[in-house]
C-alpha cells in the first residue's frame, strides 16, 4: 500500500477518477493530436 500524498488528498475532492489513475500510474496523454479532438468535440458539444 502506498503512503498518502498531499497529491493524492487533493484528487480525491476534485476527480476520484484522477486519483484512481494516479494511484495505478497511469498517465494521462496531453501531447496526443486524438485528446485534443476529443477535448474539443467535448467543449463544443456537450453542455453541463
Amino acid at each position: 500500500m502506498k503512503n498518502i500524498t498531499g497529491v493524492m488528498v487533493y484528487y480525491y475532492f476534485v476527480c476520484k477518477r484522477k486519483l484512481w489513475y494516479f494511484n495505478k500510474d497511469i498517465n494521462m496523454e496531453f501531447n496526443s493530436e486524438l485528446v485534443g479532438i476529443g477535448k474539443l468535440i467535448d467543449e463544443n458539444s456537450y453542455s453541463r
